[in-house]
């Protein structure tokens, strides 16, 4: 096992054991990890609306970017067929995902895209924070591997330069 290798088990450890113990907590970052998309999903069809009847000319760029994100996101996903924490680690599976595609996350991808989104078109920050906390959540319940999570912010990063 090489060194980053090692670095990312004791770096998940470290996050999937802040539910450890703790029903509440361990209750929200499952309610976070698992719903949080939708939250995610309606603030981009509200950045889509507003760019649409605002008549922002940067609407195409906000449907492609984070289009071609996605697409790169799953590509590698297929590509790479990576097993999830549950399954390497024999652990407990709380998110009661599927064994394969872990890497890399397509919740913090699409989580920190349309985040990023949103300050190209409501030049709002606060739903960053809620993208990084998403990541953590998919951690904390197990469904990824810290470099998953970061591998998908990547992603989404490199395609908001490009917008």
């Amino acid at each position: 096992m090489n060194a980053l290798k090692a670095f990312d088990i004791k770096l998940f450890y470290v996050f999937y054991g802040l539910a450890d113990k703790n029903k509440k907590r361990e209750a929200f970052f499952l309610a976070v990890a698992e719903y949080s998309e939708y939250f995610f999903y309606a603030i981009y069809f509200f950045e889509l609306l507003l760019a649409f009847f605002c008549n922002r000319p940067f609407l195409p760029r906000l449907i492609i970017f984070p289009f071609f994100a996605m697409v790169c996101n799953l590509l590698l996903r297929r590509a790479i067929n990576a097993k999830r924490p549950f399954i390497l680690l024999k652990i407990n599976n709380k998110s009661k995902h599927k064994a394969n595609g872990s890497f890399p996350s397509n919740h913090a991808t699409a989580a920190m895209i349309i985040a990023l989104s949103a300050v190209k078109a409501l030049s709002v920050w606060i739903f960053i924070p809620l993208a990084v906390l998403t990541g953590i959540s998919r951690i904390v319940v197990g469904a990824h591997f810290p470099k998953d999570v970061l591998a998908g912010w990547i992603i989404a990063f490199a395609f908001f330069i490009l917008m």
